[in-house]
């Protein structure tokens, strides 16, 4: 009887943990906002990094965000970007990657994993591709940036991403209309 309870215990949380890997249930739910919290690679000290989603398509599982940040003492954000954000599965039925492309005609883009997301504020991506490959990103719903706690902390630690070098997110920040 004990073991049949650990199995379906299992299976629970082997459930929640593949729904959780999904990025499409992330960046196309509810949340349409997003800060940069945190990240294991300089760029800048460039502080308010956000992505926010314009459109999306479940079908095809593509968004379009724009996405911009502040430079270190300035209060006004630079020009936004704009890009294309494609979810795709690898190796299961989950959407467990996301490919960023940017709209200005560029080729390929840049490949994330989704290695972790406890469903609400704690979203840690693993660059595949590009500059920084291997290195993390944790990313947060606006409105829960500054609730990401210790558990999550402890989270981005496991994934051997590096050290943090940058936390651009500061409780001043805000996404522009």
């Amino acid at each position: 009887m004990d073991c049949k309870l650990v199995a379906i215990a299992l299976f629970i949380l082997a459930l929640d943990c593949a729904h959780a890997a999904d990025v499409w249930n992330v960046i196309g739910g509810g949340d349409a906002n997003f800060f940069l919290v945190k990240r294991t690679y300089p760029r800048g000290g460039n502080q308010c990094a956000y992505m926010k989603r314009t459109s999306k398509n479940d079908d095809s599982h593509t968004l379009e965000a724009e996405m911009s940040y502040r430079r270190p003492g300035d209060t006004s954000f630079q020009a936004p970007s704009t890009y294309t954000v494609t979810a795709t599965q690898e190796g299961g039925t989950e959407y467990n990657i996301m490919t960023v492309t940017a709209k200005s005609g560029s080729q390929g883009g840049i490949q994330y994993k989704l290695v972790h997301s406890d469903g609400n504020n704690c979203n840690i991506l693993q660059a595949k591709t590009g500059p920084f490959a291997g290195k993390c990103e944790l990313w947060a719903p606006e409105g829960q940036a500054s609730g990401v706690g210790n558990s999550c902390d402890s989270h981005f630690a496991t994934y051997s991403c590096g050290e943090v070098q940058e936390t651009p997110y500061t409780t001043d920040c805000r996404v522009p209309s």
